[in-house]
C-alpha cells in the first residue's frame, strides 16, 4: 500500500488515502508516522475543497449563494472528513539517494494510510452540501458528480 502514485482507494466498505512525504535524513524518525498521517489529513482537505468548489461554479448555485457560503461548504466537508479519519498502517524507509553528481544523502520516506468508511465519507459531504441553505438541486449534482468528488489525485514528492 505504501506508494508514492496510489493516493486513494476503496476496499470494502471503506476508503483509503495514502500520503507520503520525504524528509532530510537528519532528522528523527520517531515523529514521521505523525507527520506523514497530517500530510495525508491535509491533502484529503485540500482535494475535498476543490472537487466541491469544481461542482458548485459546474451547478447554478453560485448565482444563489455567496462566496463565503461557498468556502464553508468545502471547509465543512473538509473537517468532518479529516476529524473520521484513522490512520491504519504506517510505514517509513531510510534511503540512499544521489544529492549530486559526487555525492550521496540520507532521506526518509514516510507513508501513512488513513481510512474513512466509505459511507462516512459520502454522509459527510452530503451533509456540508445540505448546510447553509444550499438547494437540493445542487445536493443531486453531488450525487451525481460522486465519482469527481471522490476521484482524488496527489502528485508523487518530488525528490
Amino acid at each position: 500500500w505504501a506508494s508514492e502514485t496510489v493516493a486513494y482507494f476503496e476496499e470494502g466498505n471503506k476508503t483509503y488515502f495514502v500520503g507520503n512525504m520525504v524528509v532530510d535524513g537528519g532528522a528523527s524518525p520517531a515523529w514521521l508516522c505523525l507527520a506523514a498521517s497530517n500530510v495525508t489529513k491535509k491533502d484529503v482537505a485540500d482535494q475535498i475543497q476543490q472537487k466541491l468548489d469544481y461542482i458548485i461554479q459546474a451547478s447554478n448555485e453560485d448565482m444563489e449563494i455567496g462566496l463565503g457560503q461557498l468556502k464553508y461548504v468545502g471547509t465543512e466537508a473538509s473537517n468532518l472528513t479529516v476529524s473520521s479519519l484513522r490512520r491504519e498502517g504506517c510505514y517509513w524507509e531510510k534511503v540512499l539517494t544521489q544529492v549530486d553528481e559526487s555525492s550521496k544523502g540520507i532521506i526518509y520516506r514516510a507513508f501513512a494510510k488513513m481510512s474513512i468508511p466509505t459511507a462516512d465519507l459520502k454522509k459527510a459531504i452530503k451533509n456540508a452540501a445540505s448546510k447553509k441553505g444550499l438547494s437540493k438541486d445542487f445536493q443531486k449534482q453531488v450525487d451525481e458528480r460522486w465519482n469527481v468528488v471522490t476521484a482524488f489525485e496527489r502528485e508523487p514528492n518530488a525528490e
